[in-house]
């Protein structure tokens, strides 16, 4: 986010490029004070990655990892009650993606593992995990991607995990240049755990055009 921070990447060295990132308080933004005691921050955050990418031939590949360590405030705010005692933020991500002439092919998958719920909370529960894929086609005036994502995340043993699936279609067409048109579809389900209830669908289309210089 936009809190105070001090980044460095190095430069990239045979297709490997490093980055790192402190962050000594999430609430922290510029003038405010560095705090040990703002509801629901994180402190001492730091956050890295690794990621490739080269050209062989008529392939380019790409490659990355993430991943973020921090620990909680003094005190912050978990279900409506302050408690000092959550978990520590430990998540990571890793992608890559494949190109070859007009295609391309990617993928991620990330995993929040318990960052930020209660230590007191039981078994069975996480953040969350989630994942994506996609494929695309660039032609000269053309171009159509299609992509999937789910999520979800463990509510407690015995109970169906909180889910999201998020399925799009996108074709798209330069009629000249500056000018583009596009079409898209989407399919977006929401599936809350059985105590919530909820289960929520939509089906979007979305009929467009795109000026640009």
């Amino acid at each position: 986010g936009d809190a105070t921070k001090i980044t460095y990447y190095t430069p990239r060295v045979m297709g490997f490029q490093f980055g790192v990132s402190y962050t000594p308080d999430t609430g922290h933004d510029l003038g405010e004070p560095i705090l040990n005691d703002d509801t629901a921050e994180y402190r001492n955050n730091w956050g890295f990655g690794l990621n490739y990418t080269e050209k062989y031939g008529d392939f380019t590949v790409g490659a990355s990892v993430v991943g973020i360590s921090a620990i909680p405030d003094k005190s912050v705010t978990f279900n409506g009650s302050t408690t000092t005692d959550i978990e520590d933020a430990a998540a990571y991500s890793v992608g890559g993606f494949v190109t070859w002439k007009e295609w391309s092919v990617g993928g991620h998958y990330g995993d929040s593992g318990s960052t930020g719920l209660n230590k007191g909370r039981g078994t069975g529960n996480d953040a969350g995990q989630w994942f994506n894929v996609g494929v695309a086609w660039q032609g000269p005036t053309m171009r159509a991607t299609a992509a999937y994502y789910n999520s979800w995340k463990a509510e407690g043993d015995g109970v169906l995990k909180d889910e999201v699936n998020f399925f799009s279609l996108l074709g798209q067409y330069l009629v000249s240049p500056g000018l583009e048109t596009y079409a898209e579809y989407d399919y977006v389900n929401i599936t809350q755990s059985p105590a919530a209830g909820v289960d929520n669908m939509a089906h979007v289309f979305v009929l467009g055009t795109r000026l640009f210089w």
